[in-house]
């Protein structure tokens, strides 16, 4: 399904998104229940917290659609595009995230690629260490979003 351009049609797409997405949350915690702490439970859990997230922001995202359509107050936790406070304390301390987002980057490449060919355990390893490089990824990606925001 093509994604709408249309404010109204896009929030009625992300609705539908959002309610996709309660029933897989609703799957990942069923295969959670009198689950014993085992590496499937850690792994799955480690995913339904970041569908938690995605669920809550995409609905979010619908929320401030829906307040733009309709020109009245609904509940959203997505801000509009603006900067409050002292900006320039704000950029110093993202431009020092940035750099240190980085520089984990590059530990988290040289720790994966130690285990590449890891077996046992250190496989389990190895898959955390990918994502959290991932995780990485995504927090530079943001905070370069960011510091766009902060020098406009």
């Amino acid at each position: 399904m093509a994604v709408p351009t249309h404010y109204t049609a896009l929030s009625g797409y992300l609705g539908e998104h959002v309610k996709a997405e309660g029933h897989a949350l609703k799957a990942y915690e069923d295969l959670l229940k009198d689950r014993p702490e085992d590496v499937a439970s850690y792994l799955v859990n480690m995913v339904l917290s970041d569908e938690k997230r995605h669920h809550q922001m995409f609905a979010d995202m619908q929320g401030s659609l829906e307040r733009s359509i309709q020109w009245r107050e609904v509940e959203s936790h997505v801000p509009s595009i603006r900067i409050t406070g002292d900006v320039s304390a704000l950029l110093a301390t993202t431009n020092e995230l940035l750099r240190l987002e980085k520089a984990d980057l590059k530990d988290l490449r040289r720790l994966r690629r130690t285990w590449a060919r890891a077996k046992g355990e250190r496989k389990l390893w190895s898959l955390l260490v990918r994502t959290a490089e991932m995780d990485t990824k995504k927090h530079i990606e943001v905070l370069t979003y960011l510091r766009d925001l902060l020098t406009k």
